[in-house]
C-alpha cells in the first residue's frame, strides 16, 4: 500500500477513534474501568504497581494495534469488493 494511503487512513482511524471516545456508552464502561483499576492500583505495592503500569501501556499498545490493523483490512476489503462489483457490471 503506498504511503500516502496508509497516511489518510490512519488520519481517518484517529478521527473515528477520537469520535468513539465521546460515545456514552463508551463513557460509562470507561469510568467504570478507571473506578476499578484506581481501586486495583490502590491496593498494590509500589513494585507491584509498577509491574501493572508497564504491562497496560504494552496492553493498551497491542490493542491499538489490532485496531488499526482491522481498520486497515476493513478499508481494503471494502476496496476490493467495490473493484469487483465495479468490474462484474
Amino acid at each position: 500500500m503506498k504511503e500516502w494511503i496508509k497516511e489518510v487512513i490512519t488520519k481517518r482511524y484517529e478521527a473515528l477513534s477520537e469520535e468513539a471516545e465521546s460515545k456514552g456508552e463508551l463513557m460509562t464502561l470507561r469510568e467504570q474501568a478507571n473506578t476499578y483499576e484506581n481501586l486495583l492500583i490502590r491496593a498494590l505495592s509500589d513494585e507491584t504497581r509498577e509491574v501493572l503500569n508497564k504491562w497496560m501501556e504494552i496492553h493498551d499498545q497491542m490493542v491499538s494495534f489490532q485496531k488499526q490493523w482491522l481498520y486497515i483490512k476493513g478499508v481494503q476489503d471494502g476496496s476490493q469488493l467495490v473493484i469487483t462489483l465495479e468490474r462484474d457490471s
